[in-house]
């Protein structure tokens, strides 16, 4: 169990780096720019909550 609790423990760790440092290559405008391209539609009701 203890195994376990350490291997989850370090995954949520190395999960972590991973994110912080691929936010270091993001670009807040190139993602608006992006992000502005997507058609402003209703989803499809197989899509709804």
């Amino acid at each position: 169990m203890c195994e376990l609790a350490l291997a989850e423990k370090i995954a949520v760790l190395e999960t972590e780096d991973y994110l912080n440092n691929r936010s270091k290559r993001g670009n807040r405008s190139k993602y608006l720019e992006i992000l502005n391209k997507a058609p402003n539609v209703k989803p499809a009701s197989k899509d709804k909550l």
